[in-house]
């Protein structure tokens, strides 16, 4: 693409316009341009960490069905998938509480995260037939009263997992 071209639709400005060779000047603009995007995208060292965790968590939670099968209880799921998680270094807490906050009082619900993982992702883990709304609804209350802005309905009662898996982000 020539300079005039790349001026005409806006994506170099005037003052780039050195004319000391093809390669010299192509080794610039990559140096610039690559420098305005990590300058105007701060998030994006954070979103790849967050990207690549949730990754192998889902491919541990994969592992795990892949080893069981559907038909078990959704604890049994849980306290494989939080071993196959630890076996991959992955930091997570089981079972974690959720207090629901009432006019200013913690009031101890028994409601339970099923596993927290590296206080950036939230498990909802099921063993049921077919995902309904309620389990969604639970899901994106559990993750809005623990701050979690990542989380995942993993369904494990079916054929092939990615069937029983869906994604939210608050």
């Amino acid at each position: 693409m020539s300079i005039q071209t790349l001026k005409r639709h806006r994506q170099i400005p005037a003052f780039y316009e050195i004319q000391f060779g093809s390669l010299f000047y192509a080794l610039v603009l990559c140096f610039v341009f690559s420098h305005a995007c990590l300058m105007t995208n701060p998030i994006s060292s954070q979103s790849s960490r967050f990207s690549e965790l949730s990754h192998r968590v889902i491919g541990c939670a994969i592992e795990v069905h892949r080893e069981l099968g559907p038909g078990l209880l959704e604890s049994t799921y849980r306290d494989c998938l939080a071993k196959e998680l630890e076996l991959n270094g992955i930091p997570c807490q089981r079972e974690v509480a959720l207090p629901v906050l009432y006019k200013g009082f913690h009031i101890e619900s028994g409601y339970r995260i099923d596993l927290l993982i590296d206080d950036d992702i939230l498990l909802e883990l099921k063993a049921v037939t077919e995902l309904s709304p309620v389990h969604e609804a639970q899901l994106l209350t559990y993750m809005k009263r623990a701050r979690v802005h990542h989380g995942f309905l993993v369904n494990f009662n079916v054929k092939r997992l990615k069937d029983g898996l869906r994604s939210f982000v608050l």
